[in-house]
């Protein structure tokens, strides 16, 4: 009973690394980014939209005002809250 579970654990660990290896690549660098997202959502204001939401201090602050301060700002970007901070959209288009 426990080799055929030593066994089975062996089988999917490849499968499982495999599974998180790319799940930390698509958040890296989006394969498509849409015209319709960079109308919606510019260069500049996406830019804006990291500075803000995505600093250490908001991210790790845990008060009620700041989680309704976030929700507020991700409210006012829309569109640009679509990758989130880890992803970045607009890293073919050069210097970010």
């Amino acid at each position: 009973m426990k080799a055929s579970l030593v066994l089975a654990c062996f089988a999917l660990a490849p499968t499982l690394s495999a599974a998180l290896a790319i799940k930390e690549d698509a958040a890296a660098a989006p394969k498509y980014v849409s015209e319709g997202f960079k109308l919606a959502c510019p260069k500049e204001e996406y830019q804006r939209y990291r500075t803000i939401l995505c600093s250490k201090a908001l991210s790790e602050c845990e008060t009620d005002w700041c989680r309704e301060h976030e929700q507020g700002w991700k409210k006012k970007f829309g569109a640009c809250t679509q990758y989130g901070c880890d992803a970045n959209p607009y890293e073919d288009d050069g210097k970010f």
